[in-house]
């Protein structure tokens, strides 16, 4: 932290992928907000082509990330869990977490609360992953903090509902275009899951169409445009010599 503190002062320009980060950064080191630029990421071209599916999206829930504490995926395995319990839709959840410390810890609580409806994926590639999300009932994301949110913008982008936490990273980058729950409540996580999966046809038809047009803005591309003016601006201020 000591060296991150000694970076960030040093530095002519700080790159954070959103507002909520800048401000945290801003207010944490005491540092000029003018210093701290904000430059979105952007979502892989292949998340946006079409795939072959099956006709209708399978009976399972998404989650891609890491597995780290607060990424919260034991709460939202408890709320799919009272998903089934209190739906005939019987879901699956499918978590691609990786191979880590937290993944094995993670598959211990499922094994020990015998949650037979989760399944953990390592290793997925672009295409398979694509194909995760299109198939999708929904993209859960549970963090109870976060600076951004990649994979919730992928899975728009692929098609699918996102259901995520309320925080404010979220709100900044999904605006609109996500179903909301408290993180640190597994009867409101449920709720919003039981919303995503009852949504009638046109509703959801209508949601993911708008999150689709919605995302086509965080594209790398912009991303890479928007680093360079900020390398520019920088290079701007130093004295010849």
């Amino acid at each position: 932290r000591d060296l991150f503190r000694l970076s960030v002062h040093k530095a002519s320009a700080v790159i954070v992928p959103s507002e909520i980060v800048k401000a945290d950064i801003v207010d944490k080191f005491s540092i000029s907000p003018t210093n701290v630029r904000v430059v979105p990421e952007g979502v892989s071209k292949h998340f946006f082509s079409p795939i072959k599916t099956k006709g209708k999206t399978a009976d399972y829930l998404l989650y891609v990330g890491s597995s780290y504490p607060h990424k919260n995926l034991e709460s939202v395995i408890v709320a799919v869990g009272l998903c089934n319990v209190q739906n005939s839709r019987k879901l699956k959840f499918k978590l691609v977490v990786g191979d880590d410390i937290f993944a094995k810890r993670l598959a211990f609580f499922i094994t020990k609360n015998s949650r037979s409806f989760v399944s953990l994926l390592e290793q997925v590639t672009d295409k398979e992953l694509h194909g995760l999300y299109r198939n999708s009932t929904a993209f859960i994301f549970p963090s109870v903090s976060e600076g951004f949110g990649l994979p919730g913008l992928e899975a728009m982008a692929s098609g699918t509902l996102v259901v995520c936490s309320d925080i404010p990273a979220f709100r900044e980058v999904y605006q609109g275009n996500a179903l909301y729950f408290d993180p640190r409540s597994e009867k409101s996580i449920a709720a919003s899951i039981t919303k995503a999966i009852e949504m009638n046809p046109h509703e959801r038809k209508k949601r993911i169409h708008d999150a689709q047009e919605y995302v086509k803005k965080f594209t790398w591309e912009a991303t890479a445009k928007k680093v360079i003016e900020v390398y520019t601006d920088v290079l701007s201020t130093v004295p010849p010599g």
